[in-house]
């Protein structure tokens, strides 16, 4: 069964907030520290990888035209990735 995460992107940092619906996986609950393949599903939105694990992207500022390829450094702050 495949695992849906969600990575919401804010303007002044590359990753801000990540959760997953599969609540048994400690690396998932950790949130990424680098995604890359960033890419458009078309309607369906944006997603992002870490390893084989991919991750929907939420963001008002980011659209298939101007989605980087890959994010770093993600990081927590007050809880939040």
């Amino acid at each position: 069964m495949h695992s849906k995460q969600l990575l919401v992107i804010a303007a002044t940092a590359a990753c801000v907030a990540a959760q997953t619906t599969s609540p048994t996986s400690s690396a998932a609950d950790a949130g990424p520290t680098e995604v890359t393949g960033c890419h458009s599903h078309g309607e369906e939105g944006l997603f992002c990888f870490e390893g084989s694990e991919e991750w929907e992207v939420t963001s008002p500022e980011y659209t298939a035209e101007n989605l980087p390829d890959s994010f770093d450094n993600c990081h927590f702050h007050t809880g939040v990735l």
